[in-house]
């Protein structure tokens, strides 16, 4: 399914992040808002509520355009980046891909990367960025917030990274970002065990910077924004350049260069599964979201 964008601009309207000016084209699966009252503000929604979210190719393909615009648009000092409904995102949607086949081994290889381009260029931008978890989180919906410089949940949120349990490895370049953040014991368990924690758990380990009643989440996450557009913004901006830089020397994330390489062989495994054992998926489970999918296909 490809991404739908209408030129046409929307007029403001009210949201539980206050009053929001639409100034940029609409979009089948986001919704991006700019703040007319708290001037550098944008706001990101993940807008598949029906789906909890979840993270397919259209997705990918119109948030990777809305951060590539953001990079050098100046005007935007801060983004919040949150989901719609009860769920922040229940992460890929792996059954999903592109209408036409691969051309080759190359294309194989980026589509499967395509999530970690989307994460890529979270960490590329030059703003803050705020991740607000307003309802559950599960493996791409835990890394898209590991990206983000600054955390926030509901108190109902819980989180889960289940790709191990699936017969995936962990991609997206999540696991410097989560060794940075939890240290590699935490990280270990949460990856390899596979099960979920809550909001004041992930508070608790580092995860998160702060948890609040889900009806006075939005309100936090506007006065976090606010106080950040009260710096002055460019030492604002080169404070998070030498965090960012300091962070990734902690635990490069060049280590991580391979991730592609490795999810296209755990789609080729799974397919030499399926073709030994006659079976649809080697007892995956069926077709939904990262939790509730179908066996490994290439985008």
């Amino acid at each position: 399914m490809g991404c739908r964008r209408s030129t046409s601009l929307r007029s403001g309207s009210l949201t539980a992040y206050g009053w929001l000016n639409w100034t940029m084209p609409a979009y089948e699966y986001l919704r991006v808002e700019r703040d007319p009252q708290l001037d550098g503000l944008l706001t990101i929604t993940l807008h598949r509520p029906e789906k909890l979210n979840a993270l397919n190719v259209a997705l990918h393909d119109e948030l990777q355009g809305v951060l590539v615009d953001l990079e050098t648009d100046h005007s935007v000092r801060v983004v919040i980046l949150t989901g719609a409904g009860r769920a922040f995102s229940a992460g890929a949607e792996v059954g999903d891909r592109r209408a036409e086949p691969p051309v080759n081994d190359i294309d194989r290889r980026a589509r499967v990367h395509l999530g970690g381009r989307t994460c890529e260029l979270i960490d590329r931008l030059p703003q803050v960025t705020i991740g607000v978890a307003n309802g559950l989180a599960i493996g791409g919906g835990v890394v898209l917030l590991s990206c983000c410089d600054l955390r926030m949940a509901a108190e109902s949120a819980w989180f889960l990274i289940p790709e191990v349990e699936l017969d995936l490895p962990l991609s997206w370049q999540a696991l410097p970002r989560l060794m940075r953040e939890l240290g590699p014991a935490r990280t270990k368990e949460l990856a390899m065990v596979c099960e979920r924690f809550t909001a004041r758990q992930a508070e608790t380990w580092g995860f998160l910077n702060h948890v609040h009643p889900d009806d006075e989440l939005p309100a936090a996450a506007r006065a976090m924004a606010a106080r950040l557009l009260s710096m002055d913004p460019l030492t604002l901006a080169m404070t998070k350049s030498a965090c960012a830089a300091l962070e990734n020397l902690m635990v490069p994330k060049e280590t991580t260069w391979s991730d592609a390489e490795l999810m296209l062989l755990a789609h080729r495994q799974a397919s030499i599964r399926r073709r030994h054992d006659g079976s649809s998926g080697g007892g995956l489970p069926p077709a939904g979201t990262e939790r509730d999918s179908g066996s490994p296909s290439i985008p």
